[in-house]
């Protein structure tokens, strides 16, 4: 059956977008004129007033003596960045932000009645309410009527002008009811472009071409030529301002992309023109019609929508196409695609589509079912055999399309998933009770079952994916991975516990083989596995594909495309451009790539994903404290006197595309990168000098920007300077001198008094370092304290300090000992692990384990010597790894003088450990008990020691650390 569907266009072409409103911080929603300053923030005039927005908050301008912000109507800004703010009743104001204050524009004489204005170095141009233009010149303040309104109202004719538009070649062009004017010296010259037409808005492309709205039309103008017409259709007769069936292109952009992005009256809907077709934006998104007061592009080609009395729509504007596909009003996620001679062959949860990717006409495979739904589970393309798995009740019969004037044989095959060998035309297909088949002459609806290779008797157990690798068969389930063998026939469960987890995919890379779980990305035959890439740590992993030596992963957050060692080049998801961060597949054809999501399909030029990275590059230094009080900042360059010592600075980075998550690090003086975990870096006890700050921001955490740059200038003291320094060393030689002869005199008297007093200086040492050991621990159990504090959980609260103040007593009645009783010790040490344990909610367990021949009561031990590497086990090697773990302590005596402590995790390891941890990160704890250990040796004479073991430098199939403290106890 041959069938030539007629080409509908049921599929939409689609944008992300946000809109903003009261809920938003915007509190009027009547919103005129939309404006970006130099650092990319947004200004919005509205009826009660003029709103900044930087992506996150919407933010009043409050000035000192402000007007009256009712009659706003427009706002821009001149060269140095003012705000220039057009009041319908009162004139034209420069807002300054550095001194918040907004006055009158400087020797502007125009009347008050302005709707936009544009000013050059010669002459300011304003537009009154869409009928005259006024002209002033700056020099002599001579003011120019507008002579062409003049000159027809004498004949008892009007000729409107409509807008006016300033070129990226200074010129200035004004649109008319008879055409398009230009200004020269102050006169307005009538352009002859051949054909009579009224000019209601213009704008300008890249290469210079004007855009001119017209009636029913957008006409491009070369060179005072007309060298292309596009054909608008007009609303239908519903409205006052169509009747004539005449409508009128009122406001215009085009982005770099060479889209037309335009309003018809009576303006209440937003139209696109792009591969010559218009589409009704608003219908296509989901938006109510509503009267749009002015659209705006932004420095990113994106599209923003003042609306009178819905707030702002902003519409994400990305290089390559977004389609949506829909059942009624219901968008239909996308299961998988296959590129088939222009075309895309598309697979949905319910449907399947052939869509020309260039025009967007589409052809309907299977039609979607609202009853049962036709869920397409994947699509594999032979030849012209287009083979497709979906659930079916009956035969479904093979189907012919065109494509491309050439005829192609759509199969259904009735299952969940099915793999073909073209070599022995066998196939394997799995259906949907999780039973994997081995069939032959799958090319028609009547295959024939050869062999049963696994069925699984829990019915909950599902085939996602299948590869043949050598004489064995690997089956990705929802329940793990399993392994089918040929010549035995039996099928098993890898033993592996990284791949228990959903498996979506297996793919080869490299000669090695990569399984997509839910856990991440394992590889087969290393047993490692990948869980984060960059700063992002990966979730539910769908598919893996090595295309053009890159690899692309499809997740839930999003498509990562990385090298081919898994080093990440971009992330692609919500944020730049794709309909959603749920990605199900990706399919290339040449240089094309087609990403399938939950929303829809994006089809783009791997070029443009490859190549086309965004970058971060828009931070500034909003403000900047010190010493808690706000300061000037210019020219990067920040002065602090000598007492000066707090520094805030702040800085800021507009993002307008939910979700607008940044990253940013900083380095001081050339050292290492430091993450910021917000738009602050706070700088304490500078010393004098010259220090230097880098900041860098990234949307991805993988694509960083330029550095900002910029310096802090300190006065040095006289008491760090080179002359006072000098002094001291001058008046200290002095009295070494003067007490060199008393020194020596003495030094043989003081011998044995100086052995002693060296003994007590190191005994005063050892107490020092025990009693740092108490506020080092109190830090830490505070902090569990207020973790339930802040969770507004009281009673845990109180039941966590009651246990804390018993373990505090302990410690601060021992704070001054050097050693304390194994028994003494042991209690103490269960109570902070009982803390840790219930602190961390169960994440782990702890065993205690003393040999029988060892008196508790009569052994002494350092004091304080355990806890620290207890906590080090729990924080730096149990919680990273994500799993239950095992903390075990062991007390064993070695000889009759010796006794053993072995401190043993299951966590990720020393090594890991040390990789992970924070730049600048010192252990105190640790650190100190090393000290202890050794000031011990010195003073009594008795061994003490600790050693530090990764389990993986002995096993490399283990994971923990195994810290031992050796002591001589007698």
């Amino acid at each position: 059956m041959i069938i030539s569907a007629s080409f509908v266009t049921a599929q939409n072409r689609s944008f992300s977008y946000q809109h903003f409103g009261p809920e938003d911080g915007l509190s009027n929603t009547n919103v005129f004129s939309i404006k970006q300053d130099i650092n990319d923030l947004i200004y919005l005039a509205t009826e009660n007033g003029i709103y900044q927005f930087d992506g996150y908050n919407f933010k009043k301008i409050k000035p000192i003596n402000m007007l009256n912000f009712s009659d706003v109507r427009n706002i821009g800004f001149d060269e140095s960045n003012n705000l220039i703010v057009i009041n319908r009743n009162s004139g034209v104001y420069l807002y300054n932000s550095n001194l918040n204050n907004i006055n009158k524009y400087p020797s502007l004489n125009i009347n008050n009645s302005i709707d936009e204005l544009i000013i050059d170095s010669l002459y300011n141009y304003s537009l009154t309410e869409q009928i005259s233009v006024t002209l002033q010149n700056k020099k002599t303040g001579e003011i120019i009527e507008d002579e062409i309104r003049k000159l027809f109202k004498s004949k008892k004719l009007d000729n409107q002008a409509f807008t006016i538009f300033k070129s990226s070649q200074q010129k200035i062009y004004v649109g008319r009811t008879d055409g398009l004017y230009e200004i020269i010296n102050g006169r307005q010259i009538k352009i002859n472009i051949d054909k009579k037409i009224t000019v209601n808005s213009i704008t300008e492309d890249k290469d210079g071409v004007l855009y001119l709205g017209s009636d029913n039309a957008i006409y491009l103008v070369k060179e005072n030529k007309i060298i292309k017409t596009i054909t608008v259709v007009a609303p239908k007769k519903n409205s006052f301002f169509n009747f004539n069936n005449v409508t009128h292109v009122n406001k215009i952009i085009i982005d770099k992309y060479k889209r037309i992005w335009y309003t018809m009256s009576p303006d209440d809907n937003l139209y696109l023109h792009e591969n010559s077709k218009n589409y009704d934006v608003f219908d296509l998104l989901g938006i109510d019609k509503v009267l749009i007061n002015t659209i705006y592009k932004d420095t990113d080609d994106n599209i923003w929508i003042g609306t009178f009395n819905d707030g702002v729509y902003f519409i994400q504007n990305p290089l390559f196409t977004n389609i949506t596909f829909t059942s009624g009003r219901k968008i239909l996620p996308i299961t998988s695609s296959v590129f088939i001679d222009k075309h895309i062959t598309v697979g949905t949860n319910n449907g399947l589509f052939i869509i020309d990717k260039d025009n967007l006409n589409t052809q309907t495979v299977v039609s979607p079912d609202d009853l049962f739904g036709e869920y397409i589970f994947n699509i594999r393309k032979e030849d012209k055999r287009i083979f497709y798995s979906k659930y079916v009740s009956s035969t479904t019969p093979s189907k012919v399309f065109f494509i491309n004037n050439s005829l192609y044989q759509f199969i259904g095959v009735p299952s969940r998933l099915f793999e073909i060998n073209e070599k022995n035309k066998t196939a394997i297909i799995a259906d949907g009770l999780g039973t994997l088949f081995s069939i032959k002459n799958y090319q028609s609806n009547q295959f024939t079952v050869t062999d049963t290779l696994i069925s699984f008797s829990d019915y909950k157990i599902k085939i996602n994916c299948i590869k043949k690798i050598n004489s064995k068969l690997y089956v990705g389930t929802t329940n793990g991975l399993f392994i089918y063998d040929y010549y035995t026939k039996k099928y098993f469960k890898h033993h592996n516990p990284q791949l228990k987890y959903n498996i979506n995919d297996i793919s080869s890379i490299n000669s090695k083989h990569y399984i997509a779980s839910e856990n991440g990305i394992a590889c087969l035959e290393d047993s490692s596995i990948i869980q984060q890439l960059g700063d992002i740590r990966l979730t539910a992993i769908k598919k893996i594909k090595l295309y053009q030596n890159k690899i692309w992963i499809a997740s839930l957050d999003g498509l990562f495309i990385c090298d081919t060692a898994f080093n990440p080049i971009i992330i692609y998801n919500k944020s730049n451009g794709l309909l959603s961060n749920s990605i199900n597949d990706i399919t290339f054809e040449d240089d094309n790539c087609c990403i399938s999501t939950n929303k829809g399909i994006t089809v783009a030029k791997i070029e443009d994903l490859i190549y086309q990275i965004k970058i971060s590059n828009k931070i500034f230094v909003s403000s900047i404290e010190i010493d808690e009080k706000q300061e000037k900042f210019s020219n990067q360059i920040i002065t602090l006197s000598s007492n000066q010592n707090d520094l805030n600075i702040n800085f800021s980075s507009p993002l307008f595309i939910k979700p607008n998550k940044q990253f940013y690090r900083y380095k001081f003086n050339n050292g290492k990168w430091q993450n910021l975990e917000n738009t602050q870096i706070h700088i304490t006890a500078l010393e004098g000098g010259t220090h230097e700050i880098e900041l860098i921001g990234s949307y991805d955490g993988i694509n960083w920007s330029e550095p900002l740059i910029f310096k802090i200038e300190k006065e040095i003291p006289f008491t760090n300077s080179f002359w006072f320094l000098l002094l001291i060393a001058f008046l200290s030689l002095g009295i070494i001198i003067s007490i060199s002869f008393l020194i020596i005199k003495k030094i043989k008297i003081n011998a044995t008094k100086k052995v002693q007093e060296d003994r007590q200086v190191n005994l005063l040492k050892h107490q020092a370092m025990n009693s740092l050991m108490s506020p080092h621990f109190i830090f830490n159990s505070l902090t569990s304290i207020q973790n339930y504090i802040n969770s507004n959980d009281p009673l845990k609260a109180s039941e966590y300090l009651a246990k804390f103040s018993r373990l505090i007593r302990m410690i601060i009645e021992k704070a001054s000992s050097g050693e304390i009783t194994l028994h003494e010790e042991l209690t103490r040490l269960n109570y902070y692990l009982e803390l840790e344990k219930e602190r961390f909610k169960g994440k782990f367990d702890f065993k205690i384990y003393v040999d029988q021949n060892i008196n508790t009561f009569d052994i002494k031990i350092p004091n304080m010597i355990i806890q620290p590497y207890a906590e080090n086990s729990i924080i730096h090697g149990i919680l990273p790894k994500h799993e239950f773990g095992i903390l075990s302590i062991s007390f064993k005596k070695i000889d009759f003088q010796t006794i053993s402590i072995i401190i043993e995790d299951d966590g990720i390891g020393y090594n890991k450990a040390k990789q992970n941890a924070k730049v600048g990160h010192k252990s105190l704890g640790t650190k100190t008990i090393e000290n202890i250990l050794e000031l011990n040796t010195k003073l009594t004479g008795k061994k003490q020691s600790v050693s530090i073991i990764d389990k993986s430098d002995i096993d490399s199939q283990k994971n923990g650390t195994i810290i031992t403290i050796t002591l001589q106890i007698d």
